[in-house]
């Protein structure tokens, strides 16, 4: 990737400066015909004649075809940047004719300082309309942009973005994000699959269509053909498909429908699926100008399939990953410190009958558990889940301190594990 973008910007450059000699040849040449053709007026001014003669007409024609003949700057294929600063974004917009890819595998850093202070922008951007961006002494201004992002984080950095209220999801921003949550390959590497010969032939068949789309575009680029935006048409049979998928859709997101916590994504699926059709055509056949059926339903599936995972994504029931891992953590360390008793809990006065469970005061575990779940801002969110899972449990009980004097602290119990029976009636509380 590094290396293509080196061979695009020595491309651009060299193509840069040959526009610039082009230009100037185009401009000496212009000011001879226009001395020439005030020459031939001033003649004529002179000379006291009625109406242009010959020699005028024909310098005129010849200013006018040149006029027509002016050199124009192209785009290069595409430009893969990886800069997080707007100085950086603003001269990648700027020189490259706003043609972006934005590649950044810490993307934290982006997300904050220029995605969600900039949302509508960014939005707009999505669209294909005008971005304006001013922060202190910098300034984006691109009219018609080509701004695509592929951009990483870790999973925590993300858990807030998906509450109802988060302006990542308010402003939009989210809804134009294909957004995935990739399981830890850590420990599971060696479980890689061979490469087999159908997936050498797909990579295979997806190089020679980029290679060909890439040589289609420098050929234009060389032959002087100006940018421009085409259009691809939904035919009859695909606006009655999305349509009647858009009804379907709509009660979905009634309320009481199953995309109600989501309506920020589910009101622009028929959208986003006329979009990867759009793609998926323009992938089999870069020159087509109709999308067909079969595009437009794959498209669609792909989308609502992703509507679904997204539903998981912002469920506001479902623990956060850093919390589950917080979890494991402290049962973890409790299971295996020094610092573990024997306690009575869930007394049965009819029976007489005392359950005894393994655990640990909770003054005691602040001061041995691992840094990360030490503090309670840190473990009372795993706690809590933890208790409501049935893993652990709570009770007071008195801490000998001294010969004679007892004190009544919290404990934490290990509840997941069997308990012992007694009839002993002798309490801790």
């Amino acid at each position: 990737m590094k290396r293509r973008g080196a061979e695009l910007t020595a491309e651009n450059k060299k193509n840069t400066e040959h526009f610039d000699i082009e230009l100037l040849k185009w401009k000496n040449k212009k000011a001879a015909i226009e001395k020439a053709l005030a020459r031939e007026i001033t003649q004529e001014v002179l000379a006291d004649g009625e109406g242009e003669s010959p020699k005028t007409k024909e310098i005129e024609q010849k200013l006018s075809n040149h006029l027509r003949q002016k050199p124009v700057q192209h785009t290069i294929s595409n430009l893969v940047y990886s800069s997080t600063t707007m100085a950086g974004l603003r001269d990648a917009l700027q020189n490259n004719f706003g043609t972006v890819i934005v590649a950044n595998a810490d993307a934290g850093q982006l997300i904050t300082d220029h995605l969600m202070k900039f949302t509508g922008e960014y939005c707009a951007a999505w669209s294909g309309e005008k971005m304006n961006i001013r922060q202190k002494l910098i300034q984006i201004d691109v009219d018609n942009p080509r701004l695509s992002m592929l951009l990483m984080v870790q999973p925590h950095f993300i858990e807030d973005f998906f509450e109802s209220g988060h302006k990542f999801r308010t402003s939009g921003l989210a809804a134009r994000f294909i957004i995935h949550t990739p399981e830890s390959m850590l420990g599971k590497k060696h479980l890689f699959r061979e490469e087999s010969t159908s997936d050498t032939q797909y990579i295979d068949e997806w190089a020679a269509l980029l290679t060909n789309q890439l040589r289609n575009n420098r050929e234009r680029y060389l032959g002087n053909e100006p940018p421009q935006r085409d259009i691809i048409r939904l035919p009859y049979e695909v606006v009655d498909f999305f349509s009647q998928r858009a009804i379907e859709i709509d009660f979905m997101l009634a309320n009481g429908g199953i995309f109600v916590g989501i309506r920020d994504l589910g009101q622009r699926i028929i959208e986003l699926a006329c979009r990867r059709a759009a793609l998926y055509e323009l992938l089999r056949d870069p020159e087509a100008r109709s999308i067909s059926l079969q595009m437009a339903i794959s498209a669609y599936n792909y989308v609502i399939n992703y509507a679904y995972y997204y539903l998981s994504l912002a469920d506001p029931n479902k623990p956060r990953k850093s919390v589950l891992e917080k979890a494991e953590i402290i049962m973890k360390h409790i299971r295996s410190s020094s610092k573990l008793q024997e306690f009575y809990a869930d007394s049965d006065p009819i029976n007489r009958t005392r359950l005894i469970y393994r655990g640990m005061f909770m003054e005691d575990f602040q001061k041995t558990a691992p840094m990360s779940v030490r503090k309670k801002a840190d473990y009372e969110h795993a706690m809590n889940l933890l208790e409501t899972e049935g893993r652990v449990g709570f009770i007071d009980a008195y801490q000998q301190r001294g010969y004679k004097n007892t004190v009544r602290k919290k404990v934490v119990l290990l509840k997941d594990e069997t308990p012992r029976h007694t009839v002993d009636f002798f309490s801790n509380f």
